[in-house]
């Protein structure tokens, strides 16, 4: 089941009033929102529900027992085979098959088994949850909780579960575990903010998907120009489409009384490369900071031990996103540009303060992100430097007519920039819809005019959201 599908407005108008008529019985309403993550990602497919209950109840048990142990040894073994089985879980499903393909290139056989499985739709999101609540209970950050209802609704809790924004269940659970109440205020403001996020997927991302693809899916019939346009449109189309995701996901954690972590903000705005990763993916990113990073010594460390530590983060986020070399290409190419930027500050090197500087800085840091998810997107590496360099021919810059009218490029770029210059003028507040303070007219009129804009100029295609497979 995805946001933009009628089956989730159906969902929706049978399940959020019969959440808010049991609001103020915690333990019925926390049933009700069980059963309707359950159903929610069912939906998807039965046999992830079997995947996603055994696999929290390993933790939700184990979480338990290094609560009650007094042993250290003991209690780093429960930790260490809590961390084993998710990453067992996540491993044999995301890169079982990419394993058996990768030793049948190198010793050109046709093995076969356990070669077709079936990669769980947010398997990494929940599994990085689930995992990080252990750790918290192991290092006394948290208590385990005796309530498996609980537990269960705080992991597969279905706003966020698919992709993301991963939660701690330090920020969560405790929330599942309150009375929750009907806001009115933040109801609004949750619906403001899911409407933003349908705009942007629906009007800015599945437009952007119909050219990305044209071009993506046959490099060599296009020109130097039509390629770039393609890559430039990607970086935009991967931006609004998870971060739409995110914006519906946390307006529909509002309406339901809880608040989820902002996970995106205005990334493209960043000036280096540093910054980028501090505003992209935010939940991502910092859990790979407080349970990799942090451990292996952070920064606090001898500079060849800091930059490894480095260099690690981003090898085993590239493995995050999935079995594929293009993914790894992808981490390498980033991790080698933040180094480079790092060692720079440490050096005492920082680029001139100044409207002009931070706009040029702006440019060059979304130029490389740009190059960068051309790997990123590609079906392979072949077709990812078949692009580049196609890219780098001079002798291919022409203008090809036939693709921008084919793929209906220019309202792509129209509704693009109308979302670029709208993150502008509200890059301080929490998503351009946050307009309270404007009077109740302007509102109304900014409300409708989005929601006519994605009933006619939405793409036609319904596009899953790009990190389902993830």
């Amino acid at each position: 089941m995805t946001f933009t599908s009628t089956d989730f407005l159906l969902f929706s108008v049978l399940f959020f009033p019969v959440y808010f008529l049991t609001v103020h019985r915690l333990r019925l309403n926390n049933f009700l929102l069980l059963a309707a993550n359950m159903i929610f990602y069912g939906w998807i497919h039965p046999y992830f529900v079997v995947l996603l209950l055994a696999s929290t109840v390993v933790d939700f048990s184990l979480a338990l027992l290094i609560d009650a142990e007094q042993n250290q040894i003991r209690r780093r073994l429960l930790l260490a085979a809590s961390i084993s089985v998710n990453l067992v879980f996540l491993g044999y499903f995301k890169y079982t098959n990419f394993v058996i393909s990768s030793f049948n290139d190198i010793v050109d056989s046709k093995f076969s088994l356990l070669n077709n499985i079936i990669l769980p739709a947010g398997i990494s999101f929940y599994t990085f949850q689930s995992m990080s609540y252990t750790i918290d209970v192991y290092k006394g950050h948290m208590r385990a909780t005796r309530s498996l209802v609980d537990y269960l609704g705080f992991v597969s809790f279905f706003p966020h579960l698919v992709a993301g924004p991963i939660m701690r269940a330090t920020v969560l659970l405790p929330q599942i575990q309150r009375e929750r109440r009907f806001d009115p205020a933040m109801v609004e403001d949750g619906a403001r903010q899911i409407l933003w996020g349908l705009a942007k997927k629906i009007l800015v991302a599945d437009n952007l998907a119909v050219v990305v693809q044209v071009a993506f899916s046959s490099p060599a019939q296009y020109s130097a120009l039509s390629l770039l346009i393609a890559s430039v449109f990607f970086s935009f189309q991967i931006y609004a489409d998870f971060s739409a995701y995110s914006d519906i996901a946390i307006g529909t954690a509002k309406i339901m009384g809880i608040r989820l972590i902002r996970n995106f903000d205005t990334p493209y705005f960043a000036v280096n490369i540093i910054e980028f990763w501090r505003r992209w993916h935010i939940s991502l990113t910092t859990w790979f900071r407080d349970y990799v990073f942090f451990p292996m010594g952070g920064s606090r460390v001898s500079t060849r031990r800091w930059l490894f530590n480095i260099f690690f983060v981003f090898l085993i986020s590239g493995l995050w996103h999935g079995a594929n070399y293009t993914f790894l290409i992808w981490a390498l190419i980033h991790a080698s540009t933040y180094i480079a930027v790092a060692l720079g500050h440490r050096a005492g090197y920082r680029m001139p303060d100044g409207a002009l500087s931070n706009i040029v800085s702006a440019l060059v840091t979304f130029t490389f992100v740009t190059l960068a998810w051309v790997f990123f997107r590609a079906a392979n590496v072949e077709t990812a430097v078949q692009i580049l360099g196609r890219i780098a021919d001079p002798h291919l810059w022409h203008f090809q007519r036939s693709f921008w009218h084919a793929t209906h490029a220019d309202n792509a770029l129209a509704v693009t920039l109308l979302m670029v210059v709208a993150e502008w003028f509200t890059r301080r507040w929490e998503h351009p819809l946050a307009i309270a303070a404007w009077p109740p007219l302007a509102r109304r009129t900014a409300y409708v005019s989005l929601l006519v804009a994605i009933i006619l100029y939405g793409a036609s295609n319904e596009a899953s959201f790009i990190y389902f497979q993830f």
